[in-house]
């Protein structure tokens, strides 16, 4: 007999219902302090972590996650992502559930929406080898809308520019490009890439993932604009700089991730043990190194403050081992895989689906 709330098809597939979001906004728009909140849902999620294995526990297949470190984790690192607005948001929902007679459930509920629809995504999207844009992209089966051929930042040059700003080096070591030495050149260079991050597979199929995206406007604060826009912007400067390609594997993989510190400036954070790169510095700082009179824009800090976001709470929370051993079922076996839209909400409930059946589990 399972002792933890077991996953379903149709959970993944709904969302916590209109009474609760408009409990919520109500909650943010009120008058409480952020900071009242923000002690009202650590005291919330100190409580769920008393529970037993039923009451703070997500059953995934043969695999468990505890509900209340996502809960924590989330809330930990709001203000990374979406600074005071994030945080309230964060902790309001929190809130919301402790205000309901159902409230234990409803913490399940939420901790459940924020790894299906918010962290899932951007992980299932970290296992997804990077492509380069195409001209020619057209929509196809994993793009109906056709949002990746309509945006007009989807263009080659991008690795281009972004060399030519990031001085024809990787930000990280330093080390020249080998595509941009100068003739005669001795020494160390490095092989480099352009890296997104947010990642392209993220806007694949984007408007069927608008809790996904709901989620992230609401957690980073970004507005409905760059939110609505952004596929046009997962191929210009703001969302991307230029990488060795060990550093840029690494950090499609969520192993380590740049946190936000002053304008353009920003600290090397890393997640394991293991090095594939030599930093100079643990801090990087953004210059447009582009030749006059064109000038090629920075980073956008949103966009890199929601990629260190996501990857603190993913290995925080433990969810990132978890979400790791599911696709690694696939990747590690003859069994056939899922999709690879992963910004659909299809995508987790298809591969937990077929993990219990290939583990003997109804």
């Amino acid at each position: 007999m399972s002792h933890c709330q077991q996953f379903t098809l149709s959970s993944i597939t709904s969302t916590l219902s209109q009474e609760f979001n408009n409990k919520l906004e109500d909650n943010i728009e009120g008058l409480w302090s952020t900071e009242d909140h923000v002690s009202v849902a650590q005291e919330q999620i100190r409580w769920m972590k008393a529970r037993n294995n039923v009451e703070n526990c997500i059953e995934y297949g043969t695999r468990y996650i505890e509900a209340a470190p996502i809960l924590e984790a989330m809330l930990e690192y709001s203000v990374m992502a979406g600074g005071v607005d994030g945080q309230r948001y964060t902790a309001c929902a929190i809130n919301t559930c402790h205000h309901s007679v159902h409230g234990c459930q409803l913490l399940l509920n939420l901790a459940e929406m924020w790894l299906n629809y918010f962290l899932y995504p951007f992980k299932r999207a970290s296992r997804i080898p990077s492509e380069p844009p195409s001209e020619n992209t057209t929509p196809d089966s994993e793009d109906p809308a056709g949002c990746l051929a309509l945006a007009p930042g989807n263009r080659t040059d991008v690795a281009d520019r972004l060399l030519q700003r990031d001085g024809g080096r990787c930000v990280i070591t330093k080390l020249p490009s080998t595509k941009s030495l100068p003739p005669g050149f001795r020494g160390k260079a490095s092989v480099t890439e352009s890296a997104h991050f947010i990642r392209r597979s993220l806007c694949v199929n984007k408007y069927a993932s608008s809790v996904t995206w709901d989620i992230v406007r609401h957690y980073t604060h970004m507005s409905a604009n760059t939110i609505d826009e952004i596929s046009w912007w997962i191929d210009e400067p703001e969302n991307g700089m230029t990488l060795d390609i060990g550093a840029h594997r690494t950090f499609d993989e969520l192993e380590w991730c740049l946190i936000p510190q002053e304008p353009n400036t920003y600290k090397i954070k890393h997640f394991t043990e293991v090095r594939v790169f030599d930093a100079p510095s643990e801090t990087v700082v953004f210059v447009d190194r582009s030749e006059p009179p064109h000038s090629i824009p920075l980073p956008n800090r949103e966009f890199v403050a929601l990629h260190a976001a996501v990857a603190h709470v993913l290995h925080m929370s433990g969810a990132a081992v978890v979400i790791d051993e599911i696709l690694d079922h696939f990747e590690d076996s003859a069994s056939a895989v899922p999709g690879h839209d992963s910004a659909s909400e299809r995508d987790l409930p298809a591969r937990i689906a077929a993990t219990m059946l290939l583990e003997g589990k109804t």
